[in-house]
């Protein structure tokens, strides 16, 4: 399974974990922003850059490598890639090569050949398989380790990442960010079950993650529409008042065709539970409204 573009999705939507796993956590994160980057003229894709945001910032640019596979070419590539970038943008730009191995395994049997440009320190190797979670207690560093857990064991860590998550996190939209990689990774790992049946197993609330909150969002809408059009007689805060609920009757029998309780679906939309149970007998929902 190639899991790269996980890596560069978490580092896109979190720069400074990426910082955090090379050990320059005293980087300030927000100076920086992850690109793919095809290189005019040439047949090369960079799939990962964190380039400065401020073209005067002094701080070096990164070209970031994963290797979930053993690729004997994976050094002289690199070379390449920078040298031309580098040709084709500033040449006296500072930078860095930086390879994530998912497992020390991986390094190519000719490593020894390039000992020159290793021992430069222009290029960092990660080694996933030997980073110390317990140590680290960092939840970034957790989520990059969680692409490379095996699946007897990735739904019971994702859990535990979940609840880190919840706890430490005061930023509304981070957590939501946070909780949708989460979800990501681990529909990534189990490709033959639902987004929904994975968000059961994890115990995510429909609205914490983006599937959720469209889902909401869709209804709500359809239904305010609906609302303003019924209750233009009555006025326009009952007709809103009116569309709400329409809006979250509108959802109810999607998310119970996907397998959500009568309670559950209550309890998120904050509907009573006759009005959920109602939805199912359409000749009396009416009456209800």
């Amino acid at each position: 399974m190639k899991t790269d573009k996980l890596y560069y999705e978490v580092f896109q939507e979190f720069p400074d974990i990426f910082f955090r796993l090379i050990g320059k956590s005293q980087v300030n994160a927000r100076a920086y922003e992850f690109k793919a980057i095809e290189l005019k003229e040439t047949a090369l894709r960079l799939d990962g850059v964190m380039l400065r945001v401020a073209k005067d910032l002094k701080e070096p640019i990164y070209f970031i490598e994963v290797q979930s596979y053993k690729n004997d070419d994976i050094y002289p590539n690199i070379l390449r890639k920078v040298s031309t970038y580098l040709e084709q943008n500033d040449a006296e730009q500072n930078w860095f090569g930086v390879v994530i191995y998912e497992r020390r395994s991986l390094e190519p049997e000719n490593a020894k050949s390039y000992k020159w440009l290793l021992n430069t320190g222009k290029i960092l190797r990660i080694y996933l398989d030997e980073i110390d979670l317990a140590a680290e207690r960092n939840l970034g560093i957790g989520l990059i380790k969680l692409i490379v857990e095996k699946e007897k064991n990735a739904v019971s860590f994702a859990k535990q990442l979940i609840a880190q998550t919840r706890s430490e996190s005061t930023d509304d939209e981070q957590t939501s960010k946070m909780l949708e990689l989460i979800e990501t990774i681990v529909v990534y790992k189990f490709a033959d079950k639902s987004r929904e049946e994975l968000q059961a197993m994890l115990g995510l609330d429909i609205k914490e993650t983006k599937l959720g909150k469209e889902l909401l969002a869709e209804g709500w809408q359809k239904g305010r529409q609906e609302g303003w059009q019924e209750g233009r007689q009555e006025g326009r805060e009952e007709g809103e008042q009116l569309g709400r609920l329409k809006g979250k009757l509108d959802v109810v029998p999607v998310m119970l065709d996907r397998g959500f309780t009568f309670e559950e679906v209550a309890e998120l939309l904050k509907l009573e539970l006759d009005q959920v149970r109602q939805v199912t007998q359409p000749e009396k929902t009416s009456e209800s409204l």
